[in-house]
């Protein structure tokens, strides 16, 4: 069956959320500690702008149990293939910044100032998110908004990590935020 995007272009290959209500984008799956386990299909989020993911973990029953779940960037202009190498991890700013000094860079010619603001370095990092640990067999419930202006295509990672030998349910659906 065909899905549209946003902009009402026809995409076989590629499902998408519609605004608002809440679409299945990983069905409840039980994991594993693979960490390259691609749950969700490659999904198109061309003008969505933000969407939300909305994650059910239910433990396998052990203490400590959490998924760690890796939201997976392309801007390619064709939906890749989860093994392309045209993948990016979300990237988010470590927010203390820590000073930095220009050791062996020239400034620009319009930016050669004798006197000016201290430096600041931001690391970059790719996104993990994941879930409180459980105390036994409980049922967790996250809405996490994700911007995703600059993306094309999306796909979720996700691993057991907490309790490898009591792996837990996980769920994802998703929606574009209006």
């Amino acid at each position: 069956m065909a899905n549209t995007t946003l902009d009402g272009a026809v995409n076989p290959s590629a499902p998408i959320a519609a605004a608002g209500p809440q679409v299945e984008l990983v069905p409840a799956t039980v994991l594993t500690s693979d960490t390259n386990n691609a749950l969700s299909p490659v999904v198109s989020v061309q003008q969505a702008g933000r969407i939300t993911l909305w994650i059910a973990y239910d433990a396998g029953g052990g203490v400590g149990g959490y998924p760690q779940i890796v939201p997976m960037i392309s801007g390619a202009l064709a939906a890749p293939a989860v093994a392309d190498d045209r993948w990016y991890g979300l990237g988010v700013s470590d927010t203390a910044p820590t000073d930095a000094n220009l050791a062996g860079i020239t400034l620009p010619a319009g930016a050669a100032y004798t006197l000016g603001p201290e430096w600041r370095e931001e690391k970059e990092a790719p996104l993990v998110l994941r879930t409180f640990g459980a105390d036994g067999a409980e049922a967790i419930r996250v809405a996490v908004p994700i911007d995703v202006r600059h993306a094309r295509w999306l796909y979720l990672a996700a691993a057991e990590v907490g309790d490898p030998a009591n792996p837990g349910t996980l769920q994802i659906d998703w929606s574009v935020a209006t």
